[in-house]
C-alpha cells in the first residue's frame, strides 16, 4: 500500500507522520517509511508499504516557470507536477491522507517557520517564508485542495480527511473542508464586541460577528444575492463606495481571492477596518477615492451599489469602474421616482424611468444625479462601447433599479 500524506506547505506533513498514527503502520505494527516525491525514479523504493509526503501545491513551480499565472488565469492541474505523474504511474493499492488547516492558520505558521524538509537541506539554507506566504495570497486554497481532491477521485485513490489544528488530527468528515479553510478565531469577546459596535459610526450596515453579534444597519443580504455568485472562488472584487464592508466581507465569504473596499468616508473607512480585525477578513480596504486609485491590474466583479447618486462626478466614475473591470460591473441605484427626487415631477417621476434622462438633484438633499437604466446603458454601451450586454432586475430597496454590465 502507498499511503499519501498530502497538503499545503505548513499544514503538518511531517508531524502527522511523526504522531506514530495507526495509519502509517505496516501489517507488522512498524512505521512505514516516508519518500519525498523528486525521491521517486531516482533512488530505489522502499520495499512494502511506504507513505509518500506530497504539498499540493506542488503546481505552483510550473505556473511559474510559465510565467507566474493566477489560477484564475491558469486550469489548476496536477498534470503539469512532473512528481505528481511519477506517483500516480506507481504501480500498487493507493490511499490518501489529506490534512486540513485554514487559511489563517497556514499564514501563520509559514510566517514563523524556520525547519525545512530533509529532501530539500542541500537545496535550501532556510525555510522560504516570504514565498509561501505570497503563494497563499495568490492562490484559492479552496480551489487547489478541490482541484486535488478531483483529481484523487479520478485516479480511483480513497481519501480521508484530518484537521491538522493542535496537532490532534481529528477525522473530519468532506463537507467541513471549506468550513475549515476558512475558519478563524476571534480574539474578541462578547463583551468587547459589544461595546464596540455600540458606536453609531456601525450603523449603515448590517453585518454578522462572532458571538452571535451584528452590527444595526441594514440587512443588504437580499442585495448581495443579486449583485453576486454564490462560488466567487478565484476571483477578484472591487467594492467601490464600501461603506462599513458588508459587500466586501460578503465577497470574501463566497470565496474571492482578493477583495478591494474603496471608501472615501473616513468614519466609515475606520468602521471597515476595525471589523474587518474583529472578523480575522483579509478584505483590503482604503480610505479612497476610486478616481485616484490605480491598481496593477483590473477586477473580475466592480460593485458600484447605491453610489452613483452621491458623486460629483458620475461620468468619470463609471468610465473609471468599465476600465477596472475585467468581467461585470454591478451598478445598484434610485430611479426618477425616488421620493428624495420625486417631487420634481410631482410623482410623475415613475413614467419617465424608461426614458434615457439624468435627474439633477438640488443641493438640499443627499443626492446629486440621477440615471434612469436607459440613460446608463448609453453611456457605457453606445457613447464609447465599454461593455458588451446587460442585464437588469429590481432591487430589494423600493425604486431602484440593478444593472449588471458584462465585458
Amino acid at each position: 500500500m502507498i499511503h499519501l500524506i498530502c497538503g499545503p506547505s505548513c499544514v503538518g506533513k511531517s508531524t502527522f507522520y511523526e504522531s506514530n498514527s495507526p495509519r502509517l503502520l505496516d501489517d507488522q505494527g512498524s512505521k512505514v517509511p516516508l519518500v519525498f516525491p523528486d525521491e521517486i525514479g531516482v533512488r530505489p523504493l522502499p520495499p512494502g508499504d511506504f507513505a509518500i509526503h506530497y504539498n499540493i501545491l506542488r503546481p505552483v513551480h510550473a505556473i511559474d516557470a510559465d510565467g507566474g499565472h493566477e489560477v484564475e488565469n491558469t486550469p489548476w492541474s496536477y498534470d503539469i507536477d512532473e512528481a505528481w505523474l511519477r506517483i500516480r504511474d506507481l504501480p500498487g493499492p493507493k490511499k490518501a491522507t489529506v490534512l486540513l488547516a485554514s487559511l489563517h492558520e497556514l499564514n501563520a505558521r509559514a510566517g514563523v517557520r524556520t525547519s525545512i524538509e530533509p529532501n530539500l537541506r542541500s537545496v535550501v539554507q532556510a525555510y522560504p517564508n516570504s514565498y509561501w506566504t505570497g503563494v497563499y495570497a495568490r492562490f484559492d486554497l479552496s480551489h487547489v485542495y478541490t482541484s486535488f481532491i478531483d483529481e484523487l477521485a479520478r485516479q480511483g485513490i480513497k481519501v480521508e480527511f484530518i484537521h491538522s489544528r493542535d496537532g490532534k488530527f481529528l477525522d473530519v468528515p468532506p463537507e467541513k473542508m471549506n468550513e475549515i479553510l476558512h475558519d478563524h478565531p476571534s480574539r474578541y469577546s462578547r463583551e468587547r464586541i459589544e461595546n464596540i459596535i455600540i458606536s453609531p459610526i456601525f450603523e449603515y450596515q448590517r453585518i454578522e460577528l462572532p458571538h452571535g453579534l451584528a452590527t444595526r444597519g441594514q440587512d443588504r443580504s437580499a442585495t448581495a444575492a443579486l449583485t453576486m455568485p454564490d462560488d466567487l472562488s478565484g476571483h477578484s472584487v472591487l467594492d467601490v463606495g464600501s461603506a462599513i464592508g458588508f459587500f466586501s466581507f460578503e465577497a470574501e465569504r463566497r470565496g474571492a481571492q482578493r477583495v478591494v473596499g474603496l471608501e472615501p468616508r473616513q468614519t466609515r473607512f475606520q468602521a471597515a477596518v476595525i471589523l474587518k480585525e474583529i472578523l480575522g477578513s483579509s478584505v483590503e480596504f482604503r480610505c479612497q477615492d476610486i478616481l485616484d486609485y490605480s491598481p496593477s491590474e483590473p477586477f473580475d466583479r466592480v460593485l458600484l451599489l447605491n453610489v452613483i447618486h452621491h458623486l460629483k462626478e458620475p461620468m468619470r466614475v463609471l468610465r473609471r469602474c468599465a476600465e477596472l473591470t475585467r468581467n461585470a460591473l454591478v451598478i445598484e441605484f434610485p430611479q426618477l421616482d425616488d421620493p428624495i427626487f420625486g417631487g420634481v415631477f410631482d410623482g410623475r417621476g415613475k413614467d419617465l424611468n424608461d426614458l434615457p434622462l439624468i435627474g439633477v438633484s438640488s443641493a438640499g438633499v443627499d443626492q446629486t444625479f440621477l440615471f434612469t437604466a436607459s440613460a446608463l446603458m448609453r453611456i457605457l454601451m453606445d457613447h464609447e462601447k465599454l461593455f458588451q450586454r446587460w442585464e437588469i432586475a429590481e432591487s430589494p430597496m423600493p425604486h431602484r433599479k440593478i444593472m449588471t454590465f458584462y465585458k
